[in-house]
Formats: C-alpha cells, structure tokens, sequence
C-alpha cells in the first residue's frame, strides 16, 4: 500500500469498493470522479534527511569524497536524504559498502601501495538498495546475537544482445568477503573475493 501511495494511487479501484446495488460501469465512473491527493510522497520526501551522519573522526579517505560518496558524483548528504526518503516508505533500506576490484596483469595484483590505489582511483564507496531488492538472507548466531551470512539481491542491468539495449535482472550473492552473480536462468556469471567484510 505504501507503495501505490508513492505512486499516487493509480490503481484506485482496488482501494475503492464497490457498493452492493452499484453497477460496475458506475463504480468505475465514481472512480474517475474520486481524486487521491498525494500528501504521503511530499511528507516523506520533506523530512528525510532528518538521519544526521557524523564524519567528525572519519578517516581522510572519507572526507575527500564526501562530494562523491557512490562513484556517481552524489554528496553524502544527498545520499543519506535518499536513505531517509526510502527508509520511511519501505521500513527499510541497506547501504551496500564495496570497492572496485583491484587491477590484474598475467595472474599478480597491480596494487602494491596505497599510491597504486590511489594512481587506479581505487576506494570503497557506497551502493543503496531498496528494501524490495533484497530477496533473501542468511543469518547465524553467535551467543544471539544475529550476524548475516549472506544475502540476495536483485540487480537491473543495461547490456547489450545483438545491438539491442535492454534491461536484465540478476541476483548477486553476497557473503564476507565474497560475491557471486547469477542470471536469470541462475547461471553463474561472475563471482570473486570482496575486499571488505
């Protein structure tokens, strides 16, 4: 319901009932006639960012990036709105901390200082996921307290199959300090080690 309410309710008629002596052409007349004024999407939208996120004692990789958070040139704080913003409609929302993978040559890492990571503009960054984009998870227990093994999720992407763009869905796996990709036939496509557990 919360989100056909963010969509403005354009499927009105499972909301509306229909009265016991109405025909259906009239319940679908009265249906036009009902306005759904969306106060829900504003009012969410006004207060996220609400969520303050403190980079006081964060390390200088954090502070130089903080214009640029998710490698797609978006500020910390306009990420943590979009959080807040997704939060309040779905009861939830996952921030994803990954890095690129580091630069291979015939089998041996290229990375071997921090001036290599920084010559690849190799760091960790940032990846929302919205609470419907995870699928499953995995916990255990050490002593009750919950600690996740894995998760799926759902990710679109754009490729490309003989000249056509077009959108695919696929379920990355991730567990600490690993990563599978599967398509839609659940075929593994790709997989490797994460730096970040």
């Amino acid at each position: 319901m919360c989100q056909d309410c963010w969509n403005g309710l354009e499927n009105k008629l499972d909301y509306l009932p229909r009265e016991q002596y109405e025909t259906e052409s009239q319940w679908v007349l009265r249906s036009q006639r009902t306005a759904y004024i969306n106060r829900f999407k504003p009012a969410l939208c006004a207060y996220s960012g609400l969520l303050s996120i403190s980079v006081n004692d964060a390390p200088n990789s954090i502070i130089e990036n903080l214009e640029n958070v998710d490698l797609r040139d978006t500020s910390l704080a306009a990420f943590a709105a979009k959080a807040d913003e997704l939060s309040m409609r779905d009861g939830g929302v996952a921030i994803y901390v990954t890095a690129p993978r580091r630069p291979i040559l015939e089998g041996r890492s290229l990375i071997q200082s921090r001036a290599d990571e920084l010559y690849y503009g190799l760091r960790p960054y940032l990846v929302l996921i919205e609470r419907q984009q995870i699928i499953n998870w995995e916990l255990d227990y050490d002593r009750t307290i919950p600690e996740l093994k894995s998760v799926t999720i759902l990710e679109n992407r754009w490729v490309t199959i003989a000249g056509i763009s077009q959108i695919r869905q696929y379920s990355r796996v991730l567990s600490p300090g690993y990563f599978e990709v599967y398509d839609d036939g659940d075929r593994l496509i790709d997989s490797g080690e994460t730096g970040i557990d």
